[in-house]
This record gives structure tokens, C-alpha cells and sequence, in this order.
């Protein structure tokens, strides 16, 4: 039980990062008209978003997002300053998310509201968990049940979210002429793949909720 409920989550994991990181390096090899930072500036204008900054991250590779309280895009240097089909498929990845947030998507918003008790959430789950599995006291471990619950809430709307960002970065690629029939599927190679992490993370955490709750017996 535990090495299915929590090693082979673990395992999918590392495997979709892997895949990410594979698909991302060869997109990084097609050339496409515009870098990272020129895409995004093009989507945000096209769709009246020009509050949203676009700027640099120094925080390394995979990195780029979206922060709605700043309402700034950040996006590391290999895709803010690199001419390729992973770079705009990134930038209009996180201009999906701009303009969830412009036009008061109503999952971004549940996500966005769910984020700060899901953050701390995540850090306090583990000690009533510990202390009650060894204290032999069942009323922690529901505290842990019920703080890990809102952690598994916050990814599974996290995921509706995430595939809707890549499903407009998609179709705006493609209307505003930004990939053609070449660098489309490598685009959508990319997004697909960073949509796979989403989808594992939120499978994991169901297997570690289910863990907890057999933590109980």
C-alpha cells in the first residue's frame, strides 16, 4: 500500500518533469519569428491586457508564471530573450493565465482564493499526521485529513485552470500566425507535456489523502 499510494506518485512525478524538461529543450531548437517577451507583449496587447508587465525572472529555467497580485508575468531568461517555439509557447501559456485573470475567469478566481489556505495547509498537515499516527490519538490524524483536503482541492482546480491557459495560448498562436503548421505540434508538445504535471500532482495528492486516511488503522 505504501509503495503504490506513495512511491509510484513520487515516481510519475520525476517522469513528467522529466518529459517537460525533454520537451521544452527541443522546442528551445525551432526557430520561431519572436522571442518569449515579444509574444507576450503582442497577446496582451491584442486582448486589451496592457496592465500586465512583462519582465525577466533570474529564478533559472522553468520558472516563467503568472503573478495575479502584481499582475506581472515572469519569465526566465531562456524564454524571455530565446526566438523558439518553446519560448512563445510559454509566454502565451502565462498570457492565458493574464487574461483568465483580465476577464475574471471564474476557476482562476476559486484557484486564487484557495491559494493562500492551501499554501499553509501544505506546510501543517504533516505534523498532526506524525503526531497522531505515534501518539495513537485518531482526532489529529482527521486534522491532518482535513488540512491535506484543502491542499487536494487547491490541484484539482489548479488543473482545469492550467489546460484552459494552454488551450487559449494554443488557439492564439495559431490566429495570430505566431507557429505555423511546423512549429504548431512542437508547441503543443510543450504545453501538453507542462499539462501533465498538473494531472500527476493532482493524482498524487488523492493517493496521499487515501494514505492518510489508512494512516488511521
Amino acid at each position: 500500500m505504501f509503495l503504490v499510494l506513495f512511491l509510484l506518485p513520487m515516481v510519475a512525478g520525476f517522469a513528467a518533469q522529466a518529459w517537460v524538461r525533454r520537451s521544452v529543450a527541443r522546442a528551445q531548437e525551432v526557430p520561431v519569428g519572436m522571442t518569449g517577451a515579444e509574444a507576450a507583449h503582442r497577446i496582451l496587447a491584442r486582448h486589451g491586457a496592457m496592465q500586465v508587465r512583462v519582465e525577466t525572472s533570474q529564478d533559472g529555467p522553468l520558472t516563467d508564471h503568472y503573478d495575479p497580485r502584481e499582475q506581472v508575468i515572469r519569465l526566465s531568461d531562456q524564454i524571455y530573450n530565446r526566438s523558439s517555439a518553446a519560448a512563445v509557447a510559454i509566454a502565451a501559456h502565462e498570457c492565458g493565465h493574464a487574461l483568465q485573470h483580465h476577464t475574471a475567469q471564474t476557476m482562476f478566481r476559486v484557484r486564487s482564493a484557495l491559494a493562500p489556505s492551501a499554501a499553509i495547509a501544505s506546510q501543517l498537515w504533516v505534523l498532526p499526521l506524525m503526531l497522531g499516527v505515534f501518539a495513537g490519538f485518531t482526532g489529529l490524524i482527521w486534522i491532518a485529513v482535513a488540512l491535506f483536503s484543502a491542499v487536494l482541492l487547491f490541484h484539482l482546480v489548479t488543473l482545469p485552470v492550467e489546460i484552459d491557459a494552454s488551450r487559449r495560448a494554443m488557439r492564439i498562436l495559431r490566429e495570430d500566425g505566431m507557429v505555423d503548421a511546423q512549429t504548431a505540434p512542437v508547441a503543443r508538445g510543450v504545453l501538453t507535456a507542462a499539462a501533465t504535471t498538473y494531472i500527476v500532482a493532482a493524482l498524487t495528492s488523492i493517493a496521499m489523502l487515501l494514505f492518510i486516511l489508512g494512516a488511521r488503522r
